[in-house]
């Protein structure tokens, strides 16, 4: 979770980013609330690595983050999602 599109972009694209050393069959789960058209260009830059990315803001705040409580709100491909079901759940209900 990261505050705005900026630092997700930085931190996913930028230099020494994320997409520098992603491997394929990879899954980047953003749950920040940024741009959908940045989560849209992200995810296909991702792709170019064969790496996969699922949106999934959150609502709860931090006692909802320290309770696992979260509301996530998922999305992406439905089989990627299906594969990283179980680290949704250990946060939270999607």
């Amino acid at each position: 979770m990261v505050s705005d599109t900026p630092d997700v972009e930085s931190v996913i694209l930028g230099e020494n980013g994320v997409i520098d050393g992603i491997q394929p069959d990879s899954v980047v789960i953003d749950m920040s609330t940024i741009s959908p058209r940045a989560t849209r260009a992200i995810a296909a830059r991702l792709q170019e690595k064969k790496a996969s990315m699922l949106d999934a803001p959150v609502s709860g705040g931090e006692q909802g983050a320290i309770a696992g409580t979260l509301s996530i709100m998922v999305g992406g491909d439905a089989k990627i999602l299906e594969r990283c079901h179980p680290i949704f759940e250990a946060m939270g209900k999607i």
